[in-house]
């Protein structure tokens, strides 16, 4: 919890020097927590961050990956909270079903601290344009509210679990 709470200070330090131009925005001046070398792409529309062994999908639920492209197509899914974690379960991305919702802090280890607008390596996770909030698997301590990752800045926080948002699907590798 308590690098959490670093990590959300930071995040706001950065929400607050955001760009108003709708284009990522990256401190040059920080180190980036989340670079290319963390990471090891897969062919099949995954990714794997070295650091913690955990397997992503580099598109949001209900994109398809591009291999020729490299892009992600079509629209996400935005979802209820219980919905995102029920349709999490039937996918099968990269020959794998056993895809779930991150939780607040698996999603919290890949942002890119430097960078707003959004808070990700989008060399890496491509479907992210338009995109402010993403699912967590993590409810709160109040009924009826999940977390969800605002990834326009990188702000963890508590939203109504009736709320749509997309979401990233994660599993052991």
């Amino acid at each position: 919890m308590k690098h959490l709470r670093k990590t959300v200070a930071a995040l706001f330090c950065l929400g607050v020097m955001a760009g108003a131009n709708g284009q990522q925005n990256c401190n040059a001046n920080l180190v980036a927590t989340a670079p290319d070398s963390n990471f090891e792409m897969q062919d099949d529309g995954t990714v794997i961050h070295t650091a913690s062994g955990l397997m992503w999908t580099v598109c949001l639920a209900g994109q398809n990956y591009n291999v020729a492209g490299g892009t992600c197509d079509g629209a996400p899914l935005e979802q209820s909270w219980e919905q995102a974690h029920l349709l999490a379960s039937t996918e099968s991305v990269g020959g794998h079903t056993d895809w779930r919702l991150p939780n607040v802090n698996e999603l919290v280890s890949i942002l890119e601290l430097k960078c707003d607008s959004p808070a990700m390596n989008t060399s890496i996770f491509k479907g992210l344009a338009d995109v402010n909030t993403l699912w967590t698997s993590t409810p709160t301590t109040t009924d009826g509210q999940g977390n969800v990752v605002m990834i326009s800045s990188g702000l963890p926080g508590p939203n109504p679990m009736t709320a749509t948002y997309p979401f990233l699907l994660v599993r052991k590798n």
